[in-house]
């Protein structure tokens, strides 16, 4: 256990043979762990109970790097990063993306996406990382919708560079996106309007200051609307307070961090890609 650690951290899935993990989502109707074994090309459900170890048990296999999972009306769906799709498990079927598994750039096609996340009306937000671009998209609908992320990659406002998560915040119905290359999270009316800064420094201001951010990988909000995020560059998790830019370390000294989410407890789950396993942290105060 790193000492630097807050009082409470729990190692998960050290046993469950994970190779290069990816996303991870709390599943609060089973109370497990559902997380993305990347490289093994597999999905697995963990005990989130560290006395009992894992109890690991494979929902799929022979993925082509899966990198995000959610939950809709208790179907699983994981997404292909290296497949450009979408699939539905245990049926494998093709829900969104090509079922060919081809990249592409038009409105029916991902090109290595990197992460989604379901909203109210079923509909999916994929963070076509490639592509560059947040698309709406409604699964067994043949196409998506263009959502955020226009005029190709960049870093002017209305433009994304390799985004690499995509949430919304449970109290405005906001969607946030992990603007990787650009070292910032952006925010949007759900509509895909409005783009404005929610925390980081921004284009060429990557750093570990309280404000800045170094190629953030993933993010998640809690139910108060306070964001998360997995600060990759800076090995550390950051918290945002709603209109305030300046941010909080919650934990440092992990190692390869790529996946995070909260369970209804409020407490943070967080995936050390380097150390091949899940690292869950009590909550700290304001």
């Amino acid at each position: 256990m790193n000492p630097a650690w807050p009082r409470g951290a729990e190692v998960l899935c050290a046993d469950a043979g994970l190779h290069f993990p990816t996303g991870v989502h709390f599943d609060g109707i089973s109370g497990r762990l559902i997380v993305c074994d990347g490289q093994n090309g597999r999905v697995v459900s963990c005990s989130v109970d560290a006395a009992t170890g894992s109890d690991a048990r494979v929902l799929a296999t022979e993925l082509r790097w899966p990198y995000s999972v959610c939950i809709k009306e208790e179907t699983v769906l994981v997404l292909e990063e290296s497949g450009h799709c979408v699939r539905s498990l245990p049926s494998g079927m093709v829900v969104c993306g090509s079922p060919e598994q081809k990249l592409g750039s038009d409105l029916a096609s991902l090109k290595r996406p990197y992460a989604m996340c379901k909203i109210s009306d079923g509909s999916l937000l994929i963070a076509d990382k490639d592509n560059n671009r947040i698309l709406r998209w409604k699964p067994d609908e043949p196409t998506g919708v263009h959502l955020a992320g226009f005029g190709g990659r960049g870093f002017e406002m209305t433009q994304l560079s390799l985004p690499s998560d995509v949430c919304v915040n449970p109290l405005n119905g906001s969607v946030a996106v992990c603007d990787m290359n650009n070292h910032r999270i952006m925010e949007y009316n759900p509509d895909g309007t409005q783009p404005r800064v929610l925390a980081g420094g921004g284009p060429f201001d990557n750093g570990n200051a309280s404000h800045q951010l170094d190629g953030p990988m993933s993010i998640c909000f809690d139910q108060q609307g306070r964001l998360y995020v997995a600060d990759r560059g800076n090995d550390r998790v950051q918290r945002f307070c709603q209109g305030n830019l300046q941010g909080t370390t919650i934990v440092s000294g992990l190692d390869q961090i790529h996946g995070i989410c909260i369970d209804a407890s409020r407490r943070v789950y967080v995936v050390e890609s380097g150390k091949r396993r899940v690292v869950r942290f009590p909550m700290p105060p304001e």
